[in-house]
């Protein structure tokens, strides 16, 4: 039999956390560990291409009292749509907090550079800011990226200062994407403050950081997750909803339809 991830799966995953630790969204992850406080748990969903499975999700989230952050992609136009907004509004006041995953410098690449980076972010942002009390966002990790070797968070100061820092780039303001543009791609020209933003996602201080996009063995998955949860730490975490409900099988296809989107 096929072995996949549920949402009874989801919900040890959670009890067992709680154990140790205060899971809350990002925006209260920020505030408590810039307090001092420890075992802060900030848990958070990338939202790629649909919102089909996010239900499920915040059932269980909401039965064991827990809140998370909800990222909205920019990059697709019809999320949310219809009932979709009123539904996550719910949601943001009883706790959940929405926020922006965005992949501006792949959209600015693939737009024909007919909008600046800010104008891109600035888009996003006002259509989601219309409902939602937007103070985060989340970087995309889009095929583009994967392939020309760059994050999305170059976009913001922040993000390039913190990749300088760590790849010893001390001068460079600008990127080359070979086979996409003849010219360097101008990065940290924009600091989150510019476009109202608090904290990008992953640019937070944390002392481990737990994703479902790790690569473990299905049948202890779970555990192996809960592996990282370091006793005492401040830890971020990352769920994509649609990897807790469908199979294996299934998943596999949906990430070849998706190009690899969540």
């Amino acid at each position: 039999m096929d072995r996949f991830l549920t949402l009874l799966d989801y919900e040890r995953f959670l009890k067992t956390v709680q154990t140790t630790h205060k899971i809350v969204p990002l925006h209260e992850y920020k505030m408590l560990v810039e307090n001092g406080e420890k075992s802060i748990a900030g848990l958070r969903h990338d939202i790629d291409y649909s919102l089909t499975f996010l239900k499920g999700i915040v059932k269980v989230e909401q039965a064991l009292g827990v809140c998370s952050t909800i990222f909205l992609p920019s990059f697709r136009s019809n999320i949310p749509q219809g009932d979709e907004w009123s539904y996550l509004k719910s949601l943001e006041e009883v706790g959940f907090e929405i926020g922006l995953h965005y992949a501006t410098i792949t959209e600015y690449l693939t737009s024909g550079f007919q909008r600046t980076q800010k104008e891109i972010l600035e888009s996003s942002l006002n259509r989601l800011r219309k409902v939602f009390n937007v103070k985060g966002c989340s970087s995309h990790g889009d095929d583009y990226a994967k392939k020309y070797g760059y994050v999305n968070y170059l976009v913001f100061k922040e993000g390039a200062d913190s990749w300088r820092q760590k790849e010893g780039y001390e001068d460079i303001t600008a990127i080359d994407v070979f086979g996409l543009t003849p010219n360097p791609v101008p990065i940290g020209e924009l600091s989150l403050a510019d476009v109202g933003l608090e904290y990008e996602a992953y640019l937070l201080p944390m002392d481990g950081y737990v994703s479902d996009c790790s690569k473990f063995d299905y049948e202890n998955y779970v555990d192996n997750l809960l592996s990282m949860v370091g006793p005492g730490d401040n830890v971020e975490i990352l769920i994509h909803p649609i990897r807790w409900q469908l199979s294996r099988e299934l998943l596999h296809r949906s990430w070849i339809f998706l190009e690899s989107d969540e």
